[in-house]
């Protein structure tokens, strides 16, 4: 397993950590996470550009949804 590898999967359990952490209400916990992802992202040069632009999205309308969390519920 690569370097590269490694950093997928890490980016992986911090999203699914950020899917916990917004379960359970946790928004510290939450945010820590999503800026651990957003610093994450560059430190992978052999991500594919199309998941890269996926993950970059991703992030965005995750801490657009916390910023206003009115607007992330029906």
């Amino acid at each position: 397993m690569s370097v590269g590898d490694v950093r997928i999967e890490a980016l992986d359990a911090l999203a699914g950590a950020v899917s916990c952490h917004a379960a359970l209400e946790q928004v510290d916990h939450l945010k820590q996470c999503l800026i651990q992802i957003q610093q994450l992202l560059p430190k992978i040069p052999d991500l594919p550009a199309k998941n890269r632009q996926a993950w970059e999205q991703w992030l965005k309308d995750a801490t657009n949804a916390i910023k206003d969390p009115g607007d992330a519920k029906p």
